[in-house]
This record gives C-alpha cells, structure tokens and sequence, in this order.
C-alpha cells in the first residue's frame, strides 16, 4: 500500500477570464471535494415496512483554508471573488493526474490573524451544476 502525501492534492481557480489561467490560491493546507445526493422516499403500503427511495438532486462544496501570503494572485481573486459573488471556473488537481472540474462560487470567506501566529485564510464554495473527473 502506498500512502499518499496531502500536498499532491491542490485547488485552483481560473484567474484568466474567457482562457482558462489556473492559479492556485498559495500556501494551502487543506482542501475539501464534499459532495451529497439528496433521496426521494417512495416508500408505500407495497413496501413491505421497509423504506423505498428515488435518487434525487446533488450537490457539492469544496472547502480549504491554508497561511496568508501577501501578493498571491490566487488569494487576492478569491477575496475579491467572494465580496462581489463571481462564479469561478475551478479545478483541483490530484496524485494521479485526475482533475475534478467545475464551476462555483465563493459563499464564505475567512482572514484570521493572532497574536503570535501567521496570518490563515479558510474558504467555502457552492458548486454550480455537475463537476467532471478527468
């Protein structure tokens, strides 16, 4: 069994406009694909006192926070994306060479800083339709 190490594991957004530029948002530290499909409950005097479902609608967020690097690109889109509610083209690239693609926007935004600490940043993003795996 080979273990995977955690930074193969990066998020990007498109920072180009109408061609795609991929940007990562800088010092990550972690990032989150959650996806969830909602069920239908069909269940019926038929079905014998034991619940019967439909597939329903699906959803996903993708979630990250990582240190605060003053100047990154990345980070300074995902701000401003989030103040004025953009959709993003977004990717998150894995260890074996698969991308996750979609489209989403910014729906929480974090800039922490303490005392004695570096300055962190965390995010959420709402997906918009269905992501793809290549």
């Amino acid at each position: 069994m080979a273990i995977v190490h955690g930074d193969t594991v990066r998020f990007y957004i498109n920072t180009g406009g109408g061609t795609p530029v991929y940007t990562d948002l800088g010092c990550e530290s972690t990032i989150t694909l959650s996806g969830s499909r909602a069920t239908i409950d069909t269940t019926c005097k038929d079905s014998s006192n034991h619940a019967e479902h439909i597939v329903g609608d699906g959803s996903y967020s993708i979630s990250g926070d990582g240190f605060a690097n003053a100047g990154d690109t990345g980070l300074d889109q995902l701000y401003n994306g989030f103040l004025a509610g953009t959709q993003y083209l977004w990717q998150i690239k894995t260890f074996n060479s698969e991308i996750f693609a979609g489209l989403g926007t910014f729906d929480s935004f974090e800039l922490s800083s303490d005392h004695s600490d570096a300055v962190k940043y965390s995010f959420s993003m709402t997906g918009d339709g269905a992501y793809t795996i290549t």
